[in-house]
C-alpha cells in the first residue's frame, strides 16, 4: 500500500510541475498573441516548447503546437521578427507581409512580459488571502547552537543571539539571514544581534558550504517532529507514532533536525535513548539504529513533519521581495571574489523544475509562491536588450523608429542567429551546472527531510 502511494505522489508531483511550469510559459506567449491581434500583426504559430512538433492543429489562420524542447515557447510574427533557427522561416514572404509601425510592434513585445507580471500578482493575491506554510523555527531568528572554534564563536555570536540585521540590511528570518550573507559584497559581515536588551554588532568571516556560497554556521531552534514511521523500521518496531516530539537522544538535548540526524548517523548498530513528547506525557524509547549501505550511516526510519504556521504577505511584499533580491544577486555577482556568486549560480529549467518538483511534494502553496519569484524574473529578464529576447526586439524596433526606416533584414538575422547560438550554448551550461548542483545536493543531503514546509529559497 505504501509503495501505490509513493508512485501516486511521484505522478501528481510531475503533473504538477508540468503543470504550473507550462502555465507560466503560456501565460507570456498569450500576452504576445492578444496584442498581436488586437494591433493586427500577422500569426503564424503559437507554440509551448521548441523542436519538432509532438501535436499540431490549425485553428483558422494560426497553427497551435506542442513541441518535443522544453525551453519555451514562441508565438511567430512573421512582421515582428526576423527568421531564426528556433521558429523558422515565415511561409509567407517578406515582401507579401504588410508593414507594421513601430507603435503596433512594441506594445506587442512588452505584452509577454506584462501577462508574467499581472499573472504573478494575482498568485501572489491568492496566497496573500489563504497563506504560506512557514516553518515556525525559520521565523524566529534566535541562535540555538554555535559550533566551539568556528569563526562566528570567535566573532562573539552566542546561543540566545538574535539575529536582527546582515550586511546593515534587516532580517526577519533565517532565509534572509543567508541570502544577505551569501550575497554581502565583503569579505567580512557585519551581523547585528540583540542580546539582553541591547544591540552589539559582530564583525563575521563566513566560511562557503559545498556549493561555494558563504553561510553562517549557526543553528536555529527546530521542533523534531516525527511526522511518519516506516515499516519494520527501528522507531516502528521501538513504538514511535506520528506526533511524537523528540526532545532527546542519549541525554542530550535536541537543537534541531540536523542534531537528531548527526547523532543517529554516527550510532549504528548502538542503542539510543530516545525521549519524546506525546500528548503531554514524556516517553523513553530504546531505538537501535540500523546502518543503512547506500547512504553509509544509520537511520531509524523516521520521515519528519515541521512544525508550522501560516503567513499572510501582501502581494507588494511578495514582488517586491523578488525584485530586490534580483537587484541584490547582481551586486554580488559584481563582487564576485568576496561573494563566490556567479553565473554557476544561475538555475536553468532542470534547476526550476527540481524546485517546483520539491515544492509541489510539500505543499502546492509552496510551488505557487515559487511561481510569484519564476514570473516575475521572467518578465524582467526578457526584457533584456539582448536580441532573441523581447527586449532585443524592442531595441531593434526604436532604432527603426529613430532611423524611420526598416533596419537590413540580412543583418538582423545573421545577429539573431549568432544569438541564438550564444543562448543555446548558455543554456547547456546552465543546465551543465544544474545537473552538477543537484548531484552536489543529494550527497550532502541525503538526511531524511521535513515533510512540508518553509517557503522555497528566495
Amino acid at each position: 500500500m505504501e509503495t501505490v502511494v509513493y508512485i501516486l505522489k511521484i505522478v501528481y508531483c510531475i503533473v504538477m510541475v508540468l503543470l504550473l511550469f507550462n502555465v507560466t510559459i503560456f501565460v507570456h506567449e498569450y500576452g504576445h498573441f492578444l496584442l498581436a491581434r488586437w494591433r493586427g500583426l500577422q500569426v503564424d504559430e503559437f507554440s509551448i516548447w521548441f523542436g519538432p512538433a509532438i501535436w499540431q492543429k490549425r485553428i483558422g489562420d494560426v497553427l497551435f503546437s506542442l513541441r518535443s524542447i522544453p525551453l519555451g515557447g514562441y508565438v511567430k510574427l512573421p512582421q515582428l521578427q526576423p527568421d531564426d533557427p528556433i521558429e523558422g522561416k515565415s511561409q509567407t514572404p517578406k515582401e507579401q507581409l504588410p508593414p507594421i509601425r513601430p507603435i503596433d510592434k512594441i506594445p506587442t513585445l512588452f505584452a509577454g512580459s506584462v501577462f508574467n507580471f499581472l499573472f504573478a500578482i494575482v498568485i501572489a493575491t491568492f496566497l496573500w488571502i489563504v497563506g504560506v506554510p512557514v516553518d515556525r523555527s525559520l521565523i524566529d531568528t534566535t541562535v540555538c547552537y554555535v559550533a566551539e572554534n568556528s569563526a562566528e564563536s570567535a566573532a562573539g555570536l552566542r546561543a540566545g543571539d538574535k539575529i536582527v540585521a546582515v550586511g546593515g540590511n534587516e532580517v526577519h528570518d533565517w532565509i534572509d539571514i543567508k541570502i544577505e550573507t551569501a550575497l554581502a559584497p565583503t569579505a567580512v559581515v557585519d551581523v547585528s544581534v540583540l542580546r539582553n536588551g541591547k544591540t552589539e554588532l559582530l564583525r563575521i568571516t563566513p566560511s562557503k558550504n559545498a556549493l561555494g556560497l558563504r553561510e553562517i554556521n549557526a543553528d536555529s531552534k527546530q521542533s523534531v517532529i516525527v511526522g511518519e514511521t516506516i515499516e519494520g523500521a527501528p522507531a516502528r518496531v521501538a513504538g514511535l507514532k506520528p506526533g511524537d516530539r523528540i526532545v532527546s537522544v542519549n541525554r542530550a538535548k535536541l537543537r534541531n533536525l540536523d542534531h537528531l540526524v548527526a547523532i543517529i548517523s554516527a550510532s549504528s548498530d548502538k542503542s539510543c535513548e530516545v525521549r519524546v513528547d506525546r500528548d503531554g506525557r514524556r516517553l523513553t524509547f530504546n531505538i537501535t539504529p540500523k546502518f543503512n549501505p547506500d547512504e553509509k550511516r544509520g537511520m531509524i526510519g523516521i520521515r519528519f513533519e515541521s512544525d508550522t504556521i501560516l503567513i499572510h504577505p501582501t502581494p507588494i511584499k511578495q514582488i517586491t521581495a523578488v525584485i530586490l533580491q534580483m537587484g541584490r544577486f547582481i551586486g554580488a555577482f559584481f563582487h564576485h571574489k568576496e561573494t563566490g556568486v556567479g553565473v554557476k549560480d544561475l538555475a536553468g529549467q532542470i534547476g526550476i523544475v527540481d524546485h517546483l518538483y520539491r515544492a509541489v511534494a510539500s505543499d502546492i502553496r509552496l510551488a505557487l509562491y515559487f511561481l510569484v519569484l519564476l514570473n516575475v524574473n521572467l518578465a524582467i529578464l526578457n526584457l533584456l536588450p539582448l536580441p532573441v529576447l523581447d527586449g532585443g526586439h524592442i531595441m531593434f524596433t526604436l532604432l527603426e523608429w529613430i532611423r524611420k526606416k526598416p533596419l537590413n533584414l540580412r543583418l538582423m538575422e545573421g545577429i539573431q542567429t549568432a544569438f541564438v547560438v550564444l543562448l543555446l550554448a548558455f543554456v547547456v551550461y546552465v543546465s551543465f551546472n544544474d545537473v552538477k548542483r543537484l548531484l552536489l545536493m543529494r550527497g550532502i543531503g541525503s538526511k531524511p527531510e521535513p515533510a512540508a514546509t518553509a517557503p522555497p529559497s528566495k
